[in-house]
């Protein structure tokens, strides 16, 4: 059964490790290579030409990607096929080993521990060369089974040909029958080491199946080097975009600043006319000052209303033009701040750029060392596997030639019971003849006896004599074709014992050269053995640099998008500032457009109230005309007033003296 499933799995390894089937991978190593120098010429020329080549790139770049990703999906699917029936093989493998352990009764303890411990099964590749010694110690075991066998056939055949040269005794019959147990030990043996040929044969083809899943786990581990080439790309596709949506990012921000530029000029040509309106309204102060001393031809309120509404408009809107000039500034600066950002992150990119292509060369570099090593790794798989089918065919025929032996072996087991049973009929022939000799004796006497006593008992004797003589020469006849057909089956034994002694020597002179193929395969495999661990180190190191390679270039992508992200997020902030500050700019331009109309209609107003100036200033001339003509009047109205009030006074005085006068006594 572990052979059947061990031919399973090399089926399944084969169909993927099938030297046929070279130059498929060639065409599709060589379409990968092609693709990805496609990849590499699209993304250091995906931000050149317009932006509809710009758009194909990018869709180009998809399209590879997709298929690569339909690739790598195939090949997952694959292993995951592959490492299930590996994994069924490998389960059965330990339950057929942990039943054909009891049947394996050569092995020492010591490496019957050695084969069952658990270091072995975790770390097969490491303790190879430990089953090596022990196979080195189980040949050495085997050649001296081999010679044991060798001197035990030896001694038969000597042992035979003493049978054939001796005459038949029961010594003999004990010897053949120890010669008869000698060799049932010696196929015993025969077979056990058989056995153990074919327990051998069975490991060094394990081995060969190990090693050729080492190959397909190392071809899967290339297979994952380039996924991870692949996601770098990717990754650097992405970085590129990200580039590329930030220089968009500032091509537009160039344009708002360009555009709050222009309405910084905008609110520094209304802050002028603003300005203007301001000497206007102060114009407008004093001609009101001049007003306010007609209250009765002017109506100084609204006119006060109105400026002093004006006055808080142009306050408002000063204010206004302040915060969005702040805001220009502000902007300027942050805009200044995310290009240098932007210079450095793109200072970064174009590093990371160049580390990752060198990254990506030598990857390239020990992926095509790799598959040349892998190439070179199958060659010599095939080979061993050419001389193990040479050896098949030679055990096939040391088995036919094994039985062959057999068959003789028994047609000697044959002819050996043959002359045991003829030994026993020539031993119970010894026995009536010399029973016949004791009767013939007694006969003879009995005749001597009666010889003289009567003549027709010697005509009796005689015709007894000749029954005997008869008798005795039939049996003589007899016995002669025995030792006749036994001497002619013995001389047919000796020469089977002679080729088969020939066969024996071929056969040990084939399974020395066979053992001697079979050290220089472990010597070769041990090699190979050696090889593969020093291959599988180099691939774990350079594994281990590739994954610190990798996090720390994780680690700079995140930080890169940490920040790219915290720009994107100062840029939608800025964005929406812009935005808010658009629409105070469309609020300011509308309330603008209304303070322009207000101050046409003041225009209008100060219009009208300057032509009331006018109208009252010639009033005022005529009133200060009528004026200064009314203070001369007054002042001679005053001047008679005086005169009047120094005659009064003069009179009174004169009154007072004439009372005091009439007072007086």
């Amino acid at each position: 059964m572990s052979k059947h499933r061990w031919k399973d799995l090399k089926k399944s390894l084969w169909i993927h490790i099938n030297p046929e089937k070279g130059e498929e991978l060639k065409a599709v190593q060589i379409e990968d290579d092609d693709r990805r120098g496609k990849i590499l010429k699209l993304i250091k020329t995906i931000n050149q030409g317009k932006k509809e080549a710009i758009s194909k790139k990018k869709s180009e770049l998809l399209k590879l990607f997709d298929d690569i990703q339909q690739q790598y999906q195939f090949l997952y699917a694959l292993y995951d096929n592959l490492t299930s029936e590996v994994r069924k093989v490998v389960d059965n493998k330990d339950e057929d080993s942990s039943e054909s352990s009891d049947s394996e009764p050569f092995y020492s303890p010591n490496e019957f521990s050695a084969r069952n411990s658990p270091m072995v099964r975790r770390f097969p590749i490491n303790s190879k060369l430990k089953n090596d010694k022990d196979q080195g110690t189980e040949e050495a075991y085997l050649k001296d089974k081999l010679t044991s066998t060798s001197e035990v056939v030896k001694e038969a055949i000597d042992a035979t040909q003493e049978l054939g040269k001796t005459t038949v005794s029961p010594e003999t019959m004990d010897e053949s029958s120890l010669l008869k147990v000698k060799l049932f030990k010696s196929k015993e043996k025969i077979q056990s080491m058989t056995n153990v040929y074919d327990v051998y044969k069975m490991e060094t083809a394990a081995r060969i199946k190990e090693l050729e899943g080492q190959v397909f786990m190392l071809k899967l581990e290339l297979d994952t080097m380039e996924t991870e080439k692949t996601k770098l790309e990717e990754q650097l596709q992405t970085l590129q975009e990200n580039n590329s949506q930030i220089e968009n990012q500032n091509f537009d921000f160039e344009k708002h600043s360009v555009g709050e530029t222009e309405k910084s000029l905008e609110a520094s040509d209304l802050q002028s006319e603003v300005n203007s309106l301001a000497s206007q309204t102060v114009v407008l102060k004093r001609s009101s000052s001049k007003a306010e001393c007609f209250q009765t031809l002017i109506d100084d309120k609204d006119s006060d209303m109105q400026v002093k509404d004006s006055e808080a408009k142009k306050q408002l809107f000063e204010q206004q033009i302040r915060t969005m000039i702040n805001d220009a500034n502000e902007s300027r600066e942050a805009k200044e701040k995310f290009h240098e950002k932007i210079v450095e992150l793109e200072k970064r990119s174009r590093e990371r750029e160049y580390e990752l292509s060198t990254q990506l060369k030598t990857s390239e570099t020990r992926r095509n060392s790799m598959s040349e090593e892998i190439v070179s790794l199958t060659s010599q798989l095939n080979s061993l596997q050419q001389e193990v089918k040479c050896l098949q065919v030679e055990k096939s025929d040391l088995f036919l030639q094994i039985d062959k032996a057999e068959e003789e072996s028994e047609k000697l087991s044959t002819l050996r019971n043959q002359n045991s049973r003829l030994t026993e009929e020539v031993e119970d022939q010894q026995k009536t003849l010399i029973e016949r000799q004791v009767i013939i004796d007694k006969y003879n006497e009995e005749h001597k006896h009666y010889a003289g006593k009567d003549i027709n008992v010697k005509s009796y004797v005689q015709q007894v004599e000749k029954k005997i003589e008869e008798a005795a020469e039939g049996l003589r006849k007899q016995l002669e074709d025995n030792l006749r057909i036994l001497s002619r089956r013995i001389r047919v034994a000796e020469q089977l014992h002679l080729e088969n002694k020939d066969l024996y020597s071929t056969t040990k002179e084939k399974y020395e050269q066979d053992s001697k193929d079979l050290e220089t395969l472990l010597h070769m495999l041990k090699d190979f053995s050696l090889s593969a661990n020093s291959m599988l180190n180099v691939l774990d190191t350079a594994v281990l640099r590739f994954e610190e390679l990798n996090d720390h270039f994780m680690n700079r992508i995140s930080q890169v998008t940490g920040a790219l992200i915290f720009a994107k997020d100062w840029m939608n902030r800025k964005n929406n500032t812009i935005t808010h500050m658009k629409d105070d700019l469309d609020t300011v331009l509308k309330q603008l457009d209304d303070k322009e109309s207000e101050i046409l209609g003041l225009r209008e107003k100060v219009r009208k109230l300057e032509n009331k100036v006018r109208k009252a200033d010639k009033l005022l001339k005529q009133k200060e005309e009528g004026m200064l003509s009314l203070g001369e009047e007054k002042r001679e109205a005053i001047r008679q007033l005086c005169v009047w009030m120094d005659y009064h006074r003069s009179h009174s005085e004169h009154l007072k003296k004439m009372i005091r006068s009439l007072r007086a006594p």
